[in-house]
């Protein structure tokens, strides 16, 4: 693949995403379950900041693998980084059930691993896949514009579609 598509694609993969999350926080913030009875929990208003601060770093996760992974030999890069993605988002779901049925510690802990998981999930996969990687530099760069672009797809659309109106 040439530079440029590869620029094109992660540019493109990381604004459609951080829409993609936008809209999935306007959903959550909007239609999301709430609590009947008074229980101390809602998804909807600011319980939707799961949303962006829980599955925008299990996104960060698996699209920081796929990069990282894609310059290595025999590496499925894009398989990695989904399943990694994966990963992310049951512990932010795990997060959020212990929050619901009152397992306030574990979710705590969840939490943190959520937090982590952006750093860790890439890491486990270099580990695993010791191959040189080809123009690390450029990959480094890649990582780094997948970033930008998905906040700027997440500012973008947080202007056009605000998760609270």
């Amino acid at each position: 693949m040439e530079r440029s598509n590869t620029a094109a694609i992660v540019i493109c993969t990381g604004l459609a995403l951080g829409i993609a999350l936008d809209i999935l926080t306007f959903l959550v913030a909007r239609y999301g379950p709430a609590a009947a009875d008074g229980a101390p929990w809602s998804f909807r208003g600011n319980g939707a900041l799961i949303v962006p601060f829980g599955v925008g770093p299990a996104i960060l996760a698996g699209g920081w693998t796929a990069v990282l992974l894609h310059g290595r030999q025999g590496a499925r890069w894009l398989a990695w980084g989904l399943a990694v993605f994966g990963v992310g988002v049951v512990l932010v779901l795990l997060s959020a059930i212990a929050s619901v049925t009152g397992g306030l510690g574990l979710a705590n802990g969840l939490t943190l691993a959520v937090f982590a998981w952006p750093l860790l999930g890439p890491l486990v996969m270099v580990l695993l896949h010791r191959q040189p990687q080809t123009n690390a530099v450029g990959h480094a760069v890649a990582q780094a514009v997948f970033t930008v672009s998905g906040l700027a797809g997440f500012a973008l659309a947080g202007q056009l579609l605000p998760p609270g109106s």
